[in-house]
């Protein structure tokens, strides 16, 4: 998919264009009667030659692109609090802290069982937050000042 595209034009395929072809992919599975194998909400990021986007799609194939999303168990609750704060210029430690606030809602989890990871905007590549950095933004979206 991604890499015939490459191989004809010379350019990686924008995050829209893998989205919609993804999105295809799915939609043919919900044509078909007793058959759903990809039962799962996909949020697909990416930087390419046209900004950063953030894309949801569902198991029929349908997607739309948002500025901050989440799916799952309380998505309600945490779309309502990336909605309420969530702004386009925020520092990255700030949007960190709110990205922890919005999955978790409250605090119940150690530290270090946290994971994330960034697409650098600069190098287009993907990078997993550091524990250090994780700690920084829980004292943000908690609120402590240790």
């Amino acid at each position: 998919m991604s890499e015939s595209r490459r191989d004809e034009t010379g350019e990686p395929i924008g995050v829209k264009e893998l989205t919609l072809e993804i999105a295809l992919f799915m939609h043919g599975y919900t044509t078909k009667k007793n058959i759903r194998p990809l039962g799962c909400v996909l949020l697909i990021g990416g930087v390419d030659k046209t900004g950063c986007h953030l894309f949801v799609l569902d198991p029929s194939g349908t997607y739309r692109e948002v500025s901050a999303g989440c799916s799952g168990h309380k998505m309600n609750e945490s779309n309502n609090i990336l909605k309420e704060a969530y702004k386009a210029d925020m520092p990255f430690q700030e949007a960190l802290g709110l990205a922890i606030r919005a999955t978790l809602i409250e605090e119940t989890r150690k530290l270090e069982e946290i994971t994330a990871a960034v697409i650098e905007t600069e190098t287009k590549t993907l990078r997993e937050i550091t524990l250090e950095e994780i700690k920084e933004a829980w004292k943000i979206a908690f609120e402590k000042k240790q």
